[in-house]
């Protein structure tokens, strides 16, 4: 395929979009799908590809998926599939899907809660496997405190964007949404990395995916620090935090400085 195509994923930049597309590809692994007719299924793989993601949200390889059930905005919850397997057992994936944004006002726990309390669209099951999903780069404190968050034991599972990539890297077929969306995640991944090529006569970088695999670079050779964007009248600017300390001047009792 030209380079030079558009990518619908320029235009299908918002969380919705990658919501129906985890939820499209999801669909594909179900048993019924897996002797479709037409050129979408037979060149494409693609039934594989949707397994490959599924084990990947459930985190075992090994359970023979029967059937896959799908809810979207079930009480503000992105995504909401119930796995079946082949012996019976339900599985039900709560996914919180991001791209650039993170979670606000206690949602993760919210849903979490929600699911458990059977107040969703799917009130039978055995397993619940709460996933907070994110394809946009992300500092090392989000991380941190998506898995922290705990409901009666149950964690959440953080899944990145190199994670989705290894799901889709095989794919060979020629089905053109999944091949945008793979090409759309790999341009990102690309962009992220490219701080590692910089040359001073390079034009500016990509200011935001760039600074941002940098920063996140920086933080995990330094195991500390701390990254985000910083507003101000000029238009603001990534910042690194690190180096915290306790300022024991008695005007500015109980704040910590840094280093920016």
């Amino acid at each position: 395929m030209s380079e030079e195509r558009p990518n619908l994923f320029a235009y299908a930049s918002k969380e919705l979009s990658q919501d129906a597309m985890i939820c499209w590809l999801l669909a594909w692994a179900d048993s019924k799908y897996a002797k479709v007719d037409g050129a979408l299924h037979q060149c494409g793989r693609l039934h594989q590809c949707g397994r490959r993601l599924a084990h990947a949200l459930l985190g075992d390889a090994e359970i023979a998926i029967k059937s896959v059930e799908l809810r979207q905005q079930d009480r503000g919850i992105d995504v909401l599939a119930r796995i079946t397997t082949v012996n019976g057992a339900r599985h039900v994936l709560l996914i919180e899907d991001k791209t650039d944004t993170s979670d606000h006002s206690r949602q993760l726990e919210r849903y979490l809660q929600d699911v458990r309390d059977g107040k969703t669209g799917f009130k039978c099951f055995d397993h619940i496997h709460p996933i907070y999903l994110k394809t946009g780069n992300y500092p090392p404190r989000e991380r941190s405190r998506i898995e922290e968050i705990c409901i009666e034991g149950q964690h959440y599972k953080f899944l990145e964007r190199k994670e989705i990539l290894r799901v889709l890297r095989d794919y060979v077929g020629k089905n053109p949404v999944l091949l945008d969306w793979k090409k759309h995640l790999m341009d990102k991944e690309c962009k992220t990395n490219s701080w590692t090529h910089w040359r001073q006569k390079d034009k500016k970088p990509r200011v935001d995916l760039s600074w941002q695999g940098f920063y996140s670079h920086l933080a995990s050779s330094l195991r500390c620090g701390h990254w985000e964007y910083v507003s101000n009248p000029r238009g603001g600017f990534w910042a690194f935090h690190w180096h915290w300390q306790s300022v024991s001047h008695p005007e500015f009792s109980g704040t910590r400085a840094y280093l920016q």
